[in-house]
């Protein structure tokens, strides 16, 4: 009997160590490119070559496109990336600058045409990226903003009410909440 409650102990003791010490999956900083590549006719491109440009450290991240032509670039930085895609008998496709904020997730489809490898094109892109693989809502608070709001007692908290969605709400233990 005292051998079962404390084989009960033990098991109860690691499980909550275990929740206790594992990392949230909210709390990453770090985003995500995703996409599809395929030729100008919508076939998908297998072992296209993606490689991904950090522009403020030069740094480099290159992946291959698997056989539905899609590739995942995870825990990059928030920043300024440069993406190419280039595969053989195709003109490489390249945009300049994408931006990368805190958690998030950008979607990238490319269309090689075909071509000589020597030859390329400049994919020019202004339109706002919308998360279009998770329903989650998220925004980023610039220096700007934190710097000109009044803030009551400088509570960082009352920034999360800026972000679309979000309802201040009293509670008991703090003057502000979220719900």
């Amino acid at each position: 009997m005292i051998g079962r409650i404390w084989l009960f102990t033990l098991f109860m003791g690691v499980g909550v160590f275990g929740l206790g010490m594992s990392p949230g999956l909210a709390q990453s900083a770090a985003g995500r490119l995703v996409g599809i590549v395929q030729d100008q006719q919508g076939a998908v491109l297998v072992g296209a070559t993606v490689v991904v440009t950090n522009l403020e450290t030069q740094l480099k991240r290159k992946t291959i496109t698997d056989h539905a032509g899609s590739y995942v670039v995870p825990e990059l930085p928030p920043g300024w990336y440069s993406v190419s895609v280039s595969h053989r008998g195709f003109k490489t496709a390249t945009v300049p600058r994408v931006e990368l904020q805190v958690n998030q997730k950008v979607r990238l489809d490319f269309t090689l045409a075909v071509g000589e490898v020597a030859e390329s094109m400049t994919v020019q892109s202004t339109a706002v990226h919308l998360e279009t693989e998770t329903a989650s809502l998220g925004q980023v608070i610039d220096e700007k903003k934190i710097e000109d709001l009044p803030l009551n007692g400088r509570n960082f908290l009352q920034l999360a009410t800026l972000a679309a969605g979000s309802v201040p709400i009293q509670n008991i233990r703090t003057s502000t909440a979220l719900a």
